[in-house]
C-alpha cells in the first residue's frame, strides 16, 4: 500500500491510502477525517491526479475505486459513527476531455476480499459492506 497527499481548499495536506491490483485497478481511502478535510467526492480530481502522477499513468489508464471507511467518515457525517467494519465500495467512472475531468458517477460495487485484507487498517473490524438504500451492487474481479 502507498500513500499521497493532496491539497485541499484550505490549503493544508490530506492523505489518501491506495493500492493498485493487476497494474491498473485501483482502489483508495482516506486516511484523515472527510469530514474537517474534505472527502473523495469533493477532491475526486486531486486524488486520481496525484495517483497517477505518482504511478507515472495516465489517469485514463487506470479504473479507480473508492473505498469510504468509518475511519474517514466519522461523527458529524453519519448521525451517528459507523459500526466497526462498515464501509463501501464504489467505482468511479470517470471520463477526461481536453484534460479535464467530466463529473464522475459512482457506482457500487461489490468489494472483493483482497481489498478488504489489503485495507483492514482502515475498515477497522469485520468487514460489512454497506451501500445507500434502493442501489444494486455490481461485481468485478481483481
Amino acid at each position: 500500500m502507498k500513500t499521497i497527499q493532496f491539497t485541499n481548499n484550505l490549503g493544508h495536506q490530506v492523505g489518501v491510502a491506495y493500492h493498485i491490483f493487476r497494474r491498473s485497478l485501483c482502489v483508495f481511502t482516506q486516511v484523515g477525517d472527510a469530514i474537517t478535510e474534505g472527502s473523495s467526492i469533493n477532491y475526486l480530481e486531486q486524488i486520481v491526479s496525484a495517483i497517477a502522477q505518482a504511478e507515472m499513468h495516465e489517469i485514463t489508464s487506470m479504473r479507480y475505486f473508492d473505498l469510504q471507511t468509518r475511519t474517514g467518515y466519522g461523527p458529524g457525517y453519519y448521525k451517528s459513527r459507523p459500526n466497526p467494519g462498515d464501509f463501501e465500495f464504489d467505482e468511479v467512472l470517470i471520463t477526461v476531455r481536453g484534460g479535464i475531468i467530466g463529473r464522475p458517477e459512482w457506482v457500487p460495487t461489490i468489494c472483493p476480499l483482497d481489498v478488504c485484507e489489503e485495507f483492514k487498517m482502515f475498515i477497522d473490524g469485520i468487514p460489512h459492506q454497506t451501500k445507500a438504500s434502493g442501489q444494486e451492487f455490481r461485481s468485478i474481479e481483481l
